[in-house]
């Protein structure tokens, strides 16, 4: 009994060197039923069933390390940190007032680190940071934001002192940008600002962000439109170099 299993009673297959033809149909003993040698589950079952065909290792590590170095095709990806993670932004929008409160989280803890710094070169690389969020962070309110929740909220002397507030801080962005850090002020500079973002961020999350939400403002919409502004303003300032 032990024989016949070992050749499943089939003379044809007792001579071992005999190679079956791939998709040939016999009839096995066994299971007293026509078995397709192409069938990918009856080699469990009966080894009449021949083999199904297989891939050298050779060529199986060639497959491997051809799939692995082949690239997906894409945009471009963006040269500095910050336009690569607002192209992340832009690719999965938030509302607007999250996103402005985001940035407003981000911007805060950028004078909070400036704070701890002695090293010259440590601080003219975080208040170029500084100075590009807020130049992006405003434009896009400026642009896209103040436009639409003046026309829903209809606080225009809380926009117009919005937009003075700005007109402030890109006046000291300015002036830092163009100082060196060796000069007499520039800390003090830094540091109005950072007081100056504070104040305004107050006034913009306690009054106008609440009204605005309650307003028929689309929020999911205009996150959209103003990620992907973000995003671009972002990677054309990071190309920009800063005048010497």
């Amino acid at each position: 009994m032990a024989r016949e299993r070992a050749g499943c009673g089939n003379p044809a297959r007792r001579n071992r060197n005999e190679q079956p033809t791939v998709g040939a149909v016999r009839k096995c003993p066994w299971t007293e039923a026509k078995l397709p040698f192409a069938s990918a589950l009856l080699p469990r079952f009966c080894v009449c069933t021949a083999r199904r065909p297989s891939v050298s290792g050779g060529a199986r590590r060639h497959i491997m390390a051809t799939t692995k170095s082949a690239k997906k095709p894409g945009a471009t990806r963006p040269a500095s940190k910050a336009a690569r993670k607002s192209a992340r932004t832009a690719a999965k929008p938030a509302d607007a007032i999250k996103l402005l409160k985001d940035d407003h989280k981000e911007v805060k803890a950028y004078f909070k680190q400036y704070e701890t710094l002695e090293d010259d070169a440590e601080k003219r690389a975080l208040a170029d940071k500084i100075c590009m969020a807020l130049t992006v962070h405003a434009q896009i309110e400026e642009e896209i934001f103040y436009p639409a929740a003046r026309e829903a909220i209809g606080d225009d002397d809380l926009l117009d002192e919005a937009e003075v507030e700005h007109a402030s801080a890109k006046q000291l962005i300015a002036e830092i940008k163009a100082m060196e850090v060796s000069e007499r002020l520039f800390d003090a500079k830094v540091t109005v600002l950072g007081e100056y973002v504070e104040h305004h961020v107050e006034e913009e999350e306690t009054e106008m962000f609440p009204e605005s939400r309650e307003s028929d403002i689309d929020l999911k919409a205009l996150g959209v439109q103003m990620a992907e502004r973000k995003a671009l303003l972002m990677t054309e300032l990071g190309k920009a170099k800063r005048p010497a």
